[in-house]
């Protein structure tokens, strides 16, 4: 049934069991990651009402990962991402586990919630490079475009549903129920990775890899290749790696900010309140999912890539930078939907570019340093738009593409990227 998806490019990596296993059971683990937020949210809000505490415990379940993300790259180099895939989701099933019983048996203190937030903050660390570091081992390097649409559209997909499946779940079984199932979608997750390991040559399919020994790791070439600091010298002297890190850093500072907190104080003071918010969001969400299609049906070839990434770059600072002198919810959503189908696009051919440059011994830690890019500067994004809010939205969107120009500038300045 799966050789029709040779007819479409985006689905061709479904041909291969492999990839198909991971992206399940990784599909299935962001859609209980989005779930799981949005219950402990409520579960604080529960136990401790409004105020300091929910800041408290999200910032414990956050700054865990962020610390331990580079020592999380190391080991899906020095052991499997697939193994760390296993473990990471298994581990997570176990403390969702305690905490629905600790829930159900109406014994919950704040004390858990924050011992269960640090715990499951030290799996992030391991769990997101794996992430990104496994796709390279479960499909041909021809494949890596569309394989990394597909997950990071499960990724928005998950976003999308998430928050109103938990909400739900909540109304209806209850908060122990609902983190009883997540501990089940974890377990699954962790199971049918793990079945992963074992497809033999002649199920890997047409896109697949050569079997096994692609995701067992690679032990003696991450023996060799040092530690952690072996690996930021490694990113440092590649002159590519190095700037599509410097660009996708400026990028993912200059668009989570903004984009929420400037996006929500826009909708009030100019759009028309919370449902412009939602309209906002939706058209730059689905600009995302579109930039995602688009990135897997075909990339530039080697010479040009560099300035394609540039180009691209430089039209999201500018949608960006333009949102802010918006004066009504149609052009605001349009050009909110042009830079989410920008970043949509560069989020998917950044991680692929640095996947295919990257030597299998320094994968894991390369795709640490890009979830480090993605998930530590969202504090700091956080402030820059806050700050700037209260300037006037002009100036905070004008800021944010700037930020973005600034980059590219960087980037338009190094002669081995431009000719990569």
């Amino acid at each position: 049934m799966f050789a029709k998806f040779g007819k479409s490019k985006m689905l061709s990596p479904l041909r291969g069991r492999a990839f198909r296993r991971v992206f399940a059971g990784s599909g299935l683990a962001m859609l209980a990651d989005q779930m799981f937020f949005i219950a402990l949210t409520l579960l604080v809000l529960d136990v401790a009402g409004p105020g300091l505490q929910l800041g408290s415990v999200l910032a414990v379940a956050a700054v865990p990962g962020a610390a331990l993300m580079l020592f999380g790259g190391w080991v899906s180099d020095r052991v499997s991402p697939v193994l760390v895939l296993v473990f990471s989701n298994a581990g997570r099933a176990i403390l969702t586990g305690i905490l629905a019983a600790i829930v159900v048996s109406d014994s919950v203190a704040l004390w858990h919630l924050y011992a269960l937030a640090g715990f499951l903050g030290v799996l992030d660390a391991f769990h997101y490079p794996a992430s990104l570091s496994v796709v390279p081992k479960v499909v041909k390097k021809e494949s890596l475009a569309p394989a990394n649409a597909l997950v990071q559209g499960a990724e928005q997909f998950g976003g999308l549903v998430g928050p109103a499946l938990a909400a739900a779940a909540v109304a209806f079984v209850g908060l122990g129920a609902t983190f009883g199932a997540f501990a089940l979608m974890f377990l699954a997750t962790s199971l049918v990775v793990a079945s992963a390991v074992r497809v033999p040559p002649e199920f890997s399919g047409g896109d697949g890899t050569e079997g096994p020994l692609a995701v067992s790791g690679s032990k003696e070439g991450a023996r060799s290749s040092g530690g952690i600091v072996e690996g930021l010298k490694y990113v440092w002297r590649d002159p590519v790696i190095r700037m599509i890190m410097v660009l996708f850093t400026a990028m993912s500072f200059a668009a989570i900010g903004p984009i929420l907190v400037g996006g929500a104080a826009l909708a009030s003071e100019r759009l028309g309140g919370a449902a412009s918010l939602g309209i906002l969001l939706s058209a730059f969400g689905g600009g995302s999912l579109a930039g995602l299609a688009v990135s897997s049906f075909g990339m530039p070839s080697s010479g040009r890539r560099g300035l394609v990434m540039l180009a691209v770059m430089g039209v999201f600072g500018v949608f960006l930078g333009s949102i802010g002198f918006a004066s009504g919810i149609v052009s605001a959503s349009i050009l909110a939907a042009g830079a989410g189908a920008a970043l949509g696009y560069l989020g998917v051919v950044m991680v692929t570019w640095l996947q295919e440059r990257a030597d299998d011994a320094f994968t894991g830690r390369v795709m640490s340093l890009v979830m480090l890019a993605a998930v530590a500067l969202d504090p700091a994004s956080y402030a820059f738009a806050g700050f700037l809010t209260a300037l006037g939205m002009e100036v905070l969107f004008a800021s944010a593409g700037a930020v973005v120009i600034l980059a590219v500038i960087a980037g338009a300045s190094s002669r081995e990227l431009r000719k990569f």
